[in-house]
């Protein structure tokens, strides 16, 4: 009877370290992901915002005299990218939004 509650409470032993290994190593996951989603909302938004949000706080609407903000996706960028050169990656940036803001003030889109 001894030997088998140790059996039993070393089987018990090795069941529970094997699960904190799985779970050490899930926890490492779940915070790099935080962190890579912490980095992003960072880069999206002023720091004072994010704050908030990440504390789940409501975050006040702000007016400003002349601000926009554009969130864009262009199809193949990484492609395009991955052809040019930063400085001919920049230049077309720059003649893209160019090109919307011209638009913008033509059909007084704001």
């Amino acid at each position: 009877l001894f030997w088998a509650n140790i059996n039993k409470t070393y089987s018990l032993v090795k069941v529970q370290t094997k699960n904190t290994i799985q779970l050490t190593k899930l926890t490492e996951v779940l915070c790099r992901e935080k962190k890579r989603s912490d980095d992003l909302i960072y880069k999206l938004v002023p720091a004072d915002i994010a704050k908030k949000l990440k504390n789940h706080i409501a975050v006040t609407p702000e007016i400003f005299d002349s601000v926009s903000v554009l969130y864009a996706d262009i199809v193949n960028f990484t492609l395009i990218s991955s052809y040019h050169s930063a400085t001919e990656v920049v230049n077309l940036l720059n003649y893209l939004f160019c090109l919307i803001d011209k638009l913008t003030d033509k059909y007084e889109a704001f």
